[in-house]
């Protein structure tokens, strides 16, 4: 009996040993789970010399203090808890400050694949706050200013008018002299009227072509489609905004990444650089029709299209045939190529 005793006092002390050893696995397990890291949905904050600041609100309940302030980058958040979301549900919410005689122009998040919603002031009922709902990737948010006009500024301009017309006009030159010029005067004033229409560079417009952003005076980068999903878009040789027709000449990096829409693009002749992933992953593009004869490998970026389809047909122009095969498949295009 007293061996049975002895037994059974070791069974019941290694039983005890093996299950502390348990419980400190599924304590380490559970620490483990716990420190995961969570990856965010980031927005990154694109401004001009114009906006002096951009404040973070994490819910969108708007009160006096922001949750950060003079943000260039945010994390997509759960609207009511604030806490960072990654489930694809999440949003940011920004105020907008800008210098003194400005107000913003607009603003655009890019790509538009990657979030639902971007709702002005008059929906989140906050002056120059926006909101960006249902983020599920990383994504680009520009903001452009413009001077405003003010009645002095008017008045000045009635006043130059006038004295023109009277032929009383005066201009000082560069020697210290003043000399009548009242036809000068009239042509500047018709090019300040011509000047009201025209945007600046870094300014970001849409149209019935899809976005742009101006990257000089003649000249526009397609940053988007109008819509995520258009199955057919044309990147056109040139645009119209406000008056003035600005060339097409690039593809904005992640123009159209992971569009689950595109089935066919075309791209313009006066096109002459491709950002990096411009069309990665986009799974359902069938043709590309390219007509600009002015691409080289370094103005093709990485992976620009990676991820399309082995069945996609890319058309180029014949004189371009041979070297377009080696930089379009060096940038991930697995389809035929002719």
């Amino acid at each position: 009996m007293q061996t049975t005793a002895f037994d059974v006092d070791s069974i019941v002390a290694v039983e005890l040993a093996n299950l502390e050893s348990r419980i400190v696995v599924v304590d380490s397990v559970r620490e483990t789970e716990e420190d995961k890291e969570i990856i965010p949905f980031n927005a990154t904050i694109q401004k001009d010399e114009n906006v002096s600041s951009v404040d973070l609100y994490y819910t969108s309940t708007y009160g006096s203090t922001p949750d950060e302030c003079d943000i260039t980058t945010a994390k997509a958040r759960d609207s009511k808890t604030g806490e960072i979301d990654t489930s694809g549900n999440g949003q940011i919410n920004i105020r907008i400050h800008v210098k003194e005689g400005y107000t913003i122009d607009s603003i655009t998040a890019t790509p538009i694949e990657n979030f639902k919603n971007l709702k002005a002031p008059e929906e989140t009922g906050a002056e120059n706050t926006y909101r960006i709902t249902k983020i599920k990737g990383d994504i680009i948010v520009a903001v452009t200013t413009k001077k405003i006009s003010t009645p002095e500024n008017e008045n000045d301009d009635t006043t130059k008018e006038e004295q023109t017309q009277n032929g009383n006009s005066s201009q000082t030159n560069t020697n210290g002299s003043t000399t009548g010029n009242a036809g000068t005067n009239s042509t500047e004033k018709e090019n300040e009227a011509e000047n009201v229409e025209i945007v600046t560079k870094g300014d970001v417009v849409t149209t019935g072509k899809g976005k742009f952003k101006v990257t000089g005076g003649k000249a526009v980068e397609f940053i988007s489609p109008k819509k995520s999903t258009q199955t057919t878009v044309t990147i056109p040789d040139t645009v119209v905004i406000k008056k003035k027709t600005y060339k097409v000449t690039s593809i904005a990096a992640n123009a159209f990444k992971n569009n689950k829409k595109l089935k066919k693009v075309v791209i313009g002749k006066n096109i002459t650089k491709i950002g990096k992933k411009a069309f990665y992953n986009c799974k359902k593009l069938k043709k590309v029709v390219v007509k600009t004869k002015k691409l080289t490998a370094k103005r093709v970026g990485s992976k620009a299209f990676k991820g399309t389809p082995k069945k996609a047909v890319m058309n180029t122009p014949k004189k371009k045939l041979k070297s377009y095969k080696k930089i379009f498949k060096k940038k991930g295009f697995k389809g035929k190529i002719k």
